[in-house]
């Protein structure tokens, strides 16, 4: 019954088709209500309790976002909004959506899992949490297709054949970042890092790649652990005619660390540089930094970023892009319903150029750039 619901579904996209660009080239209004997005929220009025209620079963698109997490509930509460948003803008969705709130706790996510199927989910998109993915993949439970919002390291061998992974993956960005970067003149790469768990993650994919471009590691830094002379021993000992630096950094960091290296030094990070505005000030001292990031940023006359309005209200770039994820997020369900195995599935997307790998994990390509006297320019790639 559920497939005969996907050809339904399949039917009902061919007619509406994928949101195009206004020809104007202005972001539509928001509107203040989805009037015909059907909307449910699991216990929204509840302290903890999943169970739906009086719902009956009907084919529905299930969104499981850890809403009720006081850690994730602002990038759950943004991913909805542009998931929302998104099925706004592409016409009547082919099936209602309903929000199942949830904590970040696996237990919450496998009963809001279990209580979406038990009332015809056709589709599940989620969780969000990494933690939240990997419990659901070795749940045994996934039996409908369903679109996890974020990566694990594992092998499409091990993942159930119904489960396809879609993340803002920084660790996805730092092998984008080796394969640009490496060049026969330039085949070392010293790498600078902190002792945190995000930057080893960055630090480790950006190793790997380079190494399997054919690059060497010159050196690996870690200056934001040590004393005073760690900083100033960067300039004298990551330097060579033949190398570039990786920068496994967020902002802040970056910021600090860049000033201590020698200017001549081709310089690459991942969007985690990038606030999201042009600074004059605050972006000062990472000029000549190369890095990439979602269209949604960086190119705002990009056709899928044109179709979209903004959040209602101004928001940081890290909410930015969760609201990038959910609008693609949105379309990407429309795919992975609609095809019956989506080995060919392709989606020029508002967080990237998106293509669905053997390993079942959608890749993001993303937009190149550079820091230019405070500013950001956009580059055809980086040199």
């Amino acid at each position: 019954m559920q497939r005969l619901f996907l050809l339904l579904a399949a039917l009902v996209l061919g007619l509406y088709g994928i949101p195009a660009a206004p020809a104007n080239g202005h972001r539509p209004a928001l509107k203040a209500s989805w009037s015909h997005v059907q909307l449910a929220q699991v216990a929204a009025d509840t302290a903890g309790d999943l169970t739906p209620g009086p719902w009956r079963a009907v084919a529905h698109v299930a969104l499981l976002l850890p809403l009720k997490s006081a850690d994730f509930a602002n990038a759950a509460e943004m991913v909805r909004q542009g998931f929302l948003v998104a099925a706004e803008s592409g016409g009547r969705p082919p099936f209602p959506i309903r929000v199942y709130a949830t904590q970040a706790d696996t237990a919450s996510i496998l009963t809001a899992y279990e209580d979406a199927i038990r009332n015809g989910a056709a589709v599940v998109v989620g969780p969000l949490t990494r933690d939240g993915v990997g419990t659901l993949a070795a749940s045994g439970r996934v039996s409908v297709p369903t679109l996890a919002l974020n990566t694990i390291d594992a092998p499409a061998a091990t993942l159930p054949r119904e489960l396809y992974l879609f993340g803002l993956s920084v660790e996805g960005e730092a092998r984008q970042i080796a394969r640009l970067a490496f060049t026969p003149e330039r085949p070392r790469a010293f790498v600078i890092s902190s002792d945190t768990a995000l930057a080893r993650r960055l630090h480790e994919a950006f190793v790997r790649a380079w190494i399997a471009t054919g690059g060497s590691v010159a050196g690996e830094f870690f200056p934001l652990d040590g004393g005073p002379e760690a900083w100033t021993a960067l300039r004298r000992h990551a330097s060579a005619p033949d190398a570039i630096v990786f920068l496994a950094l967020e902002h802040d960091k970056a910021r600090l660390i860049r000033p201590y290296l020698d200017p001549a030094m081709p310089v690459f990070a991942t969007s985690l540089v990038y606030a999201g505005a042009d600074d004059p000030v605050g972006n000062f001292d990472l000029n000549g930094v190369r890095f990439v990031d979602m269209p949604w940023l960086l190119t705002p006359d990009h056709p899928a970023v044109m179709t979209y309005p903004r959040p209602a209200l101004p928001v940081s770039a890290d909410l930015e892009r969760l609201y990038a994820l959910g609008i693609d997020a949105y379309r990407l369900s429309l795919e992975i319903a609609r095809l019956p195995a989506p080995g060919t599935v392709h989606l020029d997307g508002v967080c990237g150029d998106l293509r669905l790998n053997e390993d079942r994990q959608f890749e993001r390509t993303l937009v190149s750039a550079q820091f230019a006297g405070g500013q950001v320019r956009v580059l055809r790639r980086l040199p």
